[in-house]
């Protein structure tokens, strides 16, 4: 992610009482000094979260497909993202479509912004 963040985890919550019907809460741990603060992804700055669940998407990508090429869709991913991170995003993208995946990204963004 930016950097700022070093590990990320998860609960499982039970839903409607049944163990097979859960939400997983999900969490990243922030450095603060020498020690590594607990929060939630709501905590996070609207970019920050929409990188992490991006960087969620792709993790599940990977575990689904391993390193074979597929396709993917975005529907403005990072219409939170701040111009630093917006070309971050743009080179994960790239590197994508460098390995022969199909990548499709549709948004609102002009380049200039």
């Amino acid at each position: 992610m930016t950097g700022k963040y070093e590990k990320i985890d998860w609960d499982s919550v039970e839903m409607l009482g049944k163990p097979d019907n859960c939400l997983k809460q999900l969490y990243v741990f922030e450095r603060v000094n020498d020690s590594l603060e607990k929060r939630t992804v709501h905590d996070l700055s609207a970019g920050a979260r929409d990188q992490f669940l991006f960087s969620c998407r792709l993790g599940f990508i990977e575990t689904l497909f391993g390193n074979s090429p597929h396709f993917i869709i975005f529907d403005d991913p990072f219409a939170n993202y701040d111009p630093d991170r917006f070309l971050k995003a743009m080179e994960t993208l790239k590197y994508l479509a460098d390995i022969n995946w199909q990548v499709i990204y549709l948004s609102w963004r002009c380049p200039e912004q």
